[in-house]
């Protein structure tokens, strides 16, 4: 569970001529993964560090999913040999370990054959585990997350992402932008959500009392398998799937300069997630980016998204499909009912979401 304190303990000085090694999400570190997590932190405290090589000492390793997790298991050990102890953490963004056989044994081999991983294995759980055995700090997203994994690691941290450098505004009023419209934005990756926005389009479809225009912030290309095989635009996906309805919408590349620009000037956000393992075990962190735009949201009731909505004591969580019709219509007709929404949340990120709060479980992670 994330520690609510109000005060920082910066790194002592000892501590930042570590010799920092970084396997980021993306080789430039503008994944959300990177740029949310511990980037900011060391750039608020000029910590630095370096994209790791395998064959370089290191006193405190940091690994990303995107690493090759078969090589990076051995590295631990190979740096004992040498008389040196490293600082090994993992970070489990996503519980792989919660995902069916044919799946997990799918995406090993994806791995392999992409290049991600020298050495075939046939489940990435197994790659996963081996992984766990040598490190020393498991980070995940949420309370749930961690039940699960406090099972198998003995030092297993919550960490919230960093929103703050990726928010430019914030939404203040909540009048609805047209009396009789509604705009309702969705952001994520298109790979692999077709069944998402059909979903979505099933929803929105049933509602005759408003006009409707959709805002998806979300890549431009849709790719069938991986984020790179089989590909198309994802304008042409969203075309097809609205094709039959007079609903409206509008495709926005991810950018930081307009991402919160663009749902702020909406009235709410969506999050449908779909029935699988792994979407249905991911933290609230999407739902707190919204948030922190002043934005209210409809979610499917995840686990983590139901203890998050009952922590600000709204219900704003769908069970069953037709309840996502009645939330939206709940929302867009009072806009008392999104004022109230909005406190409550806010009174929720400034005791668990601050700055300090989340350089604290940085401090603790790397230093500690």
């Amino acid at each position: 569970m994330l520690k609510k304190i109000s005060k920082f303990h910066e790194p002592e000085i000892n501590m930042l001529n570590k010799h920092i090694g970084i396997v980021p999400n993306s080789i430039d570190y503008s994944h959300a993964q990177d740029r949310r997590r511990y980037i900011p932190f060391f750039k608020r405290f000029h910590i630095p560090y370096e994209t790791a090589d395998y064959n370089n000492d290191y006193d405190i390793l940091y690994l990303s999913l995107s690493a090759d997790l078969n090589q990076w298991c051995n590295y631990k050990n190979k740096q004992l040999d040498k008389n040196k102890n490293v600082k090994v953490i993992l970070d489990l963004s996503d519980n792989y370990l919660v995902t069916n056989p044919f799946n997990d044994f799918l995406r090993s081999i994806f791995h392999f054959l992409s290049g991600r991983t020298k050495v075939l294995k046939f489940s990435y759980k197994r790659t996963i585990m081996d992984m766990l055995k040598c490190t020393d700090v498991l980070i995940c997203g949420s309370e749930e997350q961690k039940n699960f994994l406090d099972r198998i690691h003995n030092n297993v941290i919550v960490v919230r992402d960093y929103f703050y450098d990726d928010i430019k505004s914030i939404k203040k009023d909540y009048t609805l932008i047209n009396p009789n419209e509604l705009n309702i934005v969705w952001e994520g990756f298109s790979h692999g959500n077709k069944k998402v926005f059909e979903f979505i389009e099933n929803v929105i479809s049933g509602i005759k009392n408003y006009k409707i225009t959709l805002h998806f912030i979300t890549d431009p290309e849709y790719c069938e398998f991986g984020t790179k095989y089989f590909c198309k635009s994802t304008y042409s996906v969203l075309k097809q799937i609205f094709s039959k309805t007079n609903i409206k919408f509008y495709l926005y590349p991810w950018n930081p300069i307009t991402f919160s620009n663009i749902v702020k000037s909406c009235d709410f956000a969506i999050i449908p997630i779909p029935n699988d393992d792994l979407a249905l075990s991911k933290p609230e962190n999407k739902l707190l980016l919204f948030w922190s735009i002043g934005v209210p949201v409809i979610t499917t009731s995840t686990s983590s998204y139901k203890r998050v909505m009952d922590k600000i004591n709204e219900d704003f969580c769908c069970s069953e499909n037709f309840e996502w019709k009645d939330k939206i219509l709940k929302l867009a007709e009072d806009k008392g009912v999104r004022e109230k929404y909005m406190l409550n949340a806010l009174e929720f990120l400034n005791s668990n979401c601050t700055k300090e709060i989340i350089f604290n479980s940085y401090n603790e992670i790397f230093f500690k």
